[in-house]
């Protein structure tokens, strides 16, 4: 079968904004030990390795036979095993930013300027990743937008983005676990006793998430959506965001209700358009699918929850999504992305043209990967050795290279953590 790729089918238009990234049940699976640990690794299967961009029907989707003959679906974490050196043990990204949590528990970020924390040395290069020195140690991170939320061991939750350059704690707000941005960077929340506490931008008010649900193990937010998940992995939204709720356009309004034909789920990302990976190891995705990011091997919108195929036996087990691709970590360690365009490199192969399904990264070769975060037209992968890769825009230095550039940048590049 050969690759879906842009311009097969007429586009089809919807927004949807934001996101608030969600786990079930385990907290986010992004984390590794020893924050909270992500994905099985094993070795990439070697019939899938073959020229993803000469249309090999290994590295495209095809349609699933009626019975699955995969194993069962194993959601252990991923360990990283660390060698010498920084070794990152997780990775988020905001819109033109991404931020790392090393061993040590330190955060480092590399990106837009404006979105990054100040340095303390004024000695320090402009580009590349450097130390959020103002937080020695994070149990939590999350980015979205120009905005960047960590969590410090005493469960203080400090902010900065462009308004708010150096982290500020948050006011109101104490003995948090977990935090979440949106996709915008406007909508904050974190989870405090197992209850989701919100606000809105630097300054404001933290209340209370619809006090009818009883407990949140994780959520996702978009700047008119709030998506929570209880400890049985069933997800509610709330919100105006008709496009991404997964329900009905006249239920939309209102307290939070359920996310319709969506199983019990692992974990979730939304941006535009949303994806979760069910308990059994099933990928679905819904909401804006004009650019290809929902991996159905079309350009539509589709209001409820509908299963992505792989042309792999292994299963999804760790995602992410951006503005438009989407790329998931499967069971055996490889990395697989999609979207209806490459124009910066993003989905890892050299031409231009974009794909609609599922296709694998194989310019990562050998490199088995632990986790995935997504920027706006950037990619980078988490590998188990702690060792993170980047590849697509540059223009903000999303690549944490030397240097910022007007390039296309396919091939994943090293970054120096160090």
């Amino acid at each position: 079968m050969n690759l879906l790729r842009r311009g097969a089918l007429p586009a089809a238009t919807g927004f949807a904004t934001l996101l608030l990234t969600l786990a079930a049940c385990s907290d986010d699976p992004a984390w590794s030990s020893p924050l909270d640990e992500e994905e099985d690794a094993a070795s990439p299967d070697a019939d899938a390795d073959a020229g993803a961009r000469d249309g090999d029907p290994a590295d495209a989707a095809p349609p699933r036979d009626d019975v699955d003959t995969r194993q069962p679906f194993d959601p252990a974490p991923a360990q990283i095993t660390c060698g010498g050196g920084a070794c990152a043990k997780r990775i988020v990204a905001g819109y033109g930013h991404y931020c790392v949590v090393l061993a040590d528990s330190s955060l480092r970020c590399w990106g837009k300027a404006r979105a990054l924390a100040p340095s303390v040395d004024p000695s320090a290069p402009t580009v590349g990743p450097r130390d959020v020195a103002a937080l020695p140690a994070v149990i939590d991170v999350a980015a979205g937008g120009d905005a960047t939320c960590a969590v410090d061991p005493d469960g203080g939750v400090f902010c900065w983005d462009t308004t708010r350059s150096a982290p500020t704690v948050v006011s109101g707000l104490s003995g948090a676990d977990r935090v979440w941005v949106s996709s915008n960077g406007t909508n904050r929340c974190a989870r405090v006793a197992g209850q989701l506490s919100c606000w809105r931008g630097a300054s404001g008010a933290v209340s209370t998430f619809d006090a009818t649900v009883p407990a949140v193990a994780s959520a996702a937010l978009s700047s008119n959506a709030t998506f929570v998940v209880d400890p049985s992995g069933n997800v509610l939204s709330a919100g105006t965001e008709t496009l991404i709720m997964g329900r009905p356009a006249s239920s939309v309004a209102g307290a939070a209700a359920p996310v319709e034909d969506l199983p019990p789920i692992l974990t979730m990302a939304v941006y535009a358009h949303a994806c979760a990976i069910a308990i059994d190891g099933r990928l679905f995705c819904w909401g804006r699918g004009s650019g290809g990011q929902l991996g159905l091997g079309y350009s539509r919108d589709e209001l409820r929850p509908l299963e992505v195929r792989f042309a792999t036996n292994a299963w999804p087990q760790q995602l992410a999504v951006g503005n438009n691709h989407s790329c998931v970590r499967t069971t055996d360690a490889a990395l697989w992305c999609w979207g209806g365009t490459n124009d910066r490199g993003q989905l890892g192969h050299p031409e231009s043209t974009g794909v609609y399904v599922p296709t694998r990264v194989t310019s990562l070769g050998a490199v088995p990967t632990a986790a995935v975060a997504t920027g706006d037209g950037s990619t980078c992968a988490l590998a188990t050795d702690g060792t993170v890769r980047c590849w697509g825009d540059n223009r903000n230095g999303q690549l944490g290279l030397e240097a910022l550039d007007q390039l296309r940048h396919p091939s994943p590049a090293l970054v120096d953590l160090e």
